[in-house]
């Protein structure tokens, strides 16, 4: 008898972990050229997040760990999230290897990794909301590989920062609703943080603001109808909730000087759309749609929202993606009818594959008949919004279940939300990106060819933070590679032998991070070209700095009265750096202009001799200070105001879950005592 309840138990927990089992199958065959490294993944993943990786290697191996940094919403705002993304738990681990170790292979084996959880996450949510094994495999089938890239780069680390406040959300839900999981709310919360994603990602922050609205109108109408008196604790808790969330999700927007945006987008005139052509979707101008699809591929990006179409589609086509996907999430809340899942599963998948296809998948398996990764780049839209409402109501689903089968332990789900927002801080106190860009830097082949004649300077590209990436179609940026700073590359290396970047590692940029230029002249007032994007400025500043470049030329925002730059006049004589802080010594004989070939950001402050001085715009984008004659300790440093209303927040909410998890603990004490 007893070797029977044995074997049924055995059975019963093969059966169950069956579909995980076959996941990893799919898993490691999907991904078997990575795997096996017939493919390596490149894009953001490469040129933007692994730098930072190697960048925490080597400050680990050097006995600093800097995860504390004054980098949280403001600064770089599209390379900080690739360069956070680095600060994942998993690649953490990366970083902490030996160097000698092959660590972008380790790099991308810990990203499959993350897709295999991510799929598992979803068949579990799934099978719990449809009650069907395999209509929940399927659909974590095709979450794990369709959304794949996602788990890569900017979205992953912007997706991971928009669902800290919704975690709070979720967390005031589970408090306040005990033991009850209605398939409503699950609809409703999805639905939220889906659009949560979208605002984050895409600069939308509306729609944030009006889900909130709509969730604490749900949350105050569902607990007067409850019929029971209503704890005046659990109100409070719904709108603080709310209140702390709308705080986070709109501060970076709403208040001057936490976000990049409100710098390099401060000629916007309120437009919170994303300022990549590519990406802005909702965005473009109803024109030119004599004929709305041109080509079988846009059918297939619309079906499931993707922005990556071949012609100018107006606004309103747009809808019939984002309507397939509201239509694709409520097919997971209708328990009985599994065949409605099954379809919007296959026409998310077909057109997901047609989509990456285009770039290189579907091609190489036509050609090679086995799964062969290519070179995929451009997910499905609707991919990402469902990758995060998943995870997002994983979590909540998770703690349901805990809390259900363990009523007496509903700390423990609490204590793992606690857990996950010490883990987000470091997404929070992200850093900003420019000490690790100064070092590591990626470059293609032909730029490669140029680093490898003698004596060849080569200027580094403001590529990332400025959409600068590579050339295109609309513009062409070969103009722009001197404007960050002229560095000597003599330390070099690659990671590996790829056929699109290599990375270097610069170890003498200290010598051009600061500069005398040999002449000051105000800077002329330019105009944007295109006022719907960033790129247009970049291009109007290109010719004029370029010139002024040239010539040594500096161009500030103000120059003092009786002011004139004597060349020779200054002379550096010790530079220092570090991710927050720049120094240098400089002896003047006469008053100088000195120069930080480093990105201009609210948030920077400068001091000589210790006392705070004017820090003055120059050429655009970089930033310097005038210096009286005598020796000066000059010092650049990065304290951004969001960095303590960062951790002021981040404090509180601890502090929170903490008197959560005592008040919830001694709940049941209080009532028997009663």
């Amino acid at each position: 008898m007893p070797q029977k309840v044995t074997n049924s138990k055995v059975k019963a927990l093969f059966v169950a972990f069956l579909p995980v089992l076959l996941l990893a199958v799919v898993c490691t065959w999907f991904y078997s050229p990575i795997i096996f490294m017939q493919r390596r993944i490149d894009w953001d993943a490469y040129a933007l997040s692994y730098p930072t990786l190697l960048f925490l290697s080597d400050s680990f191996h050097s006995g600093i760990f800097p995860f504390l940094n004054p980098f949280t919403m403001s600064g770089d705002a599209f390379l900080g999230q690739c360069a956070a993304f680095a600060y994942h738990p998993l690649l953490v681990l990366a970083a902490l290897l030996p160097q000698n170790w092959n660590l972008y292979y380790v790099f991308e084996l810990l990203l499959l990794l993350t897709s295999f959880i991510g799929g598992v996450g979803a068949y579990f949510y799934l099978e719990l909301l449809v009650n069907n094994k395999f209509a929940a495999f399927t659909g974590a089938a095709v979450f794990m590989t369709a959304a794949f890239i996602p788990l890569i780069g900017q979205p992953a680390v912007a997706c991971a920062i928009a669902s800290f406040p919704w975690l709070l959300i979720c967390l005031e839900w589970l408090l306040s609703t005990p033991g009850k999981f209605a398939p409503v709310k699950i609809v409703v919360c999805s639905l939220m943080l889906g659009f949560s994603f979208i605002s984050s990602y895409f600069g939308t922050f509306l729609y944030n603001l009006i889900f909130l609205v709509l969730y604490a109108l749900f949350r105050i109408v569902e607990l007067t109808r409850s019929g029971n008196p209503v704890p005046i604790y659990k109100i409070c808790s719904s709108l603080g909730a709310v209140g702390v969330a709308a705080i986070l999700l709109t501060a970076p927007y709403l208040l001057p000087g936490l976000e990049n945006r409100s710098f390099l987008y401060k000629e916007l005139s309120g437009d919170f759309i994303s300022p990549d052509l590519r990406l802005r979707g909702m965005a473009l101008p109803i024109k030119d749609v004599g004929n709305i699809v041109r080509g079988v591929e846009d059918v297939f990006h619309i079906l499931v929202g993707s922005t990556r179409y071949t012609g100018k589609l107006a606004k309103w086509v747009f809808g019939v993606g984002y309507s397939f996907l509201l239509l694709y999430v409520g097919a997971f809340f209708l328990k009985n009818k599994p065949k409605i899942f099954w379809f919007f599963n296959l026409v998310a998948l077909l057109s997901s594959i047609y989509v990456i296809g285009k770039h290189g998948f579907v091609y190489m398996l036509l050609y090679n008949y086995v799964p062969v990764l290519g070179n995929i780049r451009y997910p499905s839209f609707a991919f990402y919004i469902l990758q995060f409402s998943l995870i997002a109501c994983g979590t909540i689903s998770l703690a349901w279940i805990i809390s259900k089968f363990n009523p007496k332990r509903r700390y423990v789900p609490i204590a793992a939300l606690a857990l996950l927002v010490v883990a987000d801080i470091s997404f929070y106190t992200r850093r900003s990106g420019i000490f690790e860009k100064h070092v590591y830097l990626s470059t293609t082949p032909g730029e490669l060819y140029a680093l490898a004649m003698p004596d060849r300077v080569k200027s580094i590209a403001v590529d990332s933070p400025l959409r600068l990436t590579s050339k295109s179609v609309a513009y062409d940026f070969k103009n722009t590679r001197w404007i960050r700073e002229k560095a000597l590359f003599t330390h070099g290396y690659s990671t590996y032998d790829s056929p699109y970047y290599w990375y270097f590692k610069n170890m003498d940029f200290l010598k051009s991070v600061f500069s005398v230029p040999a002449k000051v002249m105000l800077a002329p007032v330019l105009k944007r070209i295109d006022y719907k994007t960033d790129n247009g400025y970049i291009e109007a500043m290109a010719g004029v700095v370029a010139a002024a470049d040239k010539s040594g030329t500096a161009l500030v925002s103000r120059i003092p009265e009786g002011f004139a730059q004597v060349k020779g006049s200054c002379a550096i004589l010790k530079t220092q750096a570090s991710p927050n802080l720049f120094k240098a010594g400089v002896s003047a004989k006469e008053g100088c202009f000195l120069a930080l070939n480093d990105k201009f950001y609210p948030g920077w402050r400068v001091y000589v001799n210790g006392q705070q001085t004017e820090l003055v715009k120059s050429n655009y984008l970089f930033k310097g200070v005038y210096l009286a004659p005598g020796e000066n300790q000059v010092e650049f440093k990065f304290v951004p105001v969001s960095f303590y209303a960062g951790l002021l927040v981040s404090a509180i909410t601890f502090m929170g879950l903490l008197l959560t998890l005592v008040f919830v603990k001694r709940v049941p004490v209080l009532a028997a005592k009663a």
